[in-house]
């Protein structure tokens, strides 16, 4: 009788991991694009700031674009506005439309800059 259960078990474990194992790769894969839209946010975020202190220290439009497309990761878009006393630059950047990545939502930050006189 102890016989008979360990031939009617056998394959389940293997069974059991062809179930789990497409549930662990889409986890681990969204985990992934996670870390990459974190990092992204944190590089946009650097980007912007390093923009809107060039703006406020009145540098070249040209040198203010090249720091920018040094800084900035492909495909972001930035904005800039200001004030008599503040440069505000505003970053956007998305995901690019892979299989799971346009469910995620796009990264914006924004960085301010007093107006050096």
């Amino acid at each position: 009788m102890l016989a008979r259960r360990r031939t009617s078990s056998r394959g389940s474990v293997t069974a059991e991991v062809a179930l789990a194992l497409p549930g662990v790769i889409i986890a681990a894969y969204l985990m992934m694009l996670g870390l990459v839209v974190v990092g992204q946010q944190v590089r946009c975020h650097s980007a912007a700031s390093a923009v809107a202190r060039a703006v406020a220290r009145f540098e070249s439009p040209a040198a203010v674009d090249r720091l920018a497309q040094q800084a900035l990761p492909a495909g972001a878009q930035w904005e800039t506005s200001s004030s008599d006393e503040l440069v505000t630059v505003n970053v956007t950047w998305k995901l690019p439309a892979t299989s799971l990545g346009r469910w995620f939502p796009a990264v914006r930050t924004q960085a301010v800059a007093p107006v050096e006189h």
